[in-house]
């Protein structure tokens, strides 16, 4: 159960900075 929850908190961190990246790069192209 532990290297799932673990596995789960690094997807769900890697789409959190993918978001992060994407809105960055948006924000940027707009300005």
């Amino acid at each position: 159960m532990a290297p799932a929850l673990r596995n789960l908190e690094d997807v769900s961190l890697q789409l959190l900075e993918n978001t992060l990246v994407f809105v960055h790069e948006h924000i940027f192209a707009e300005m």
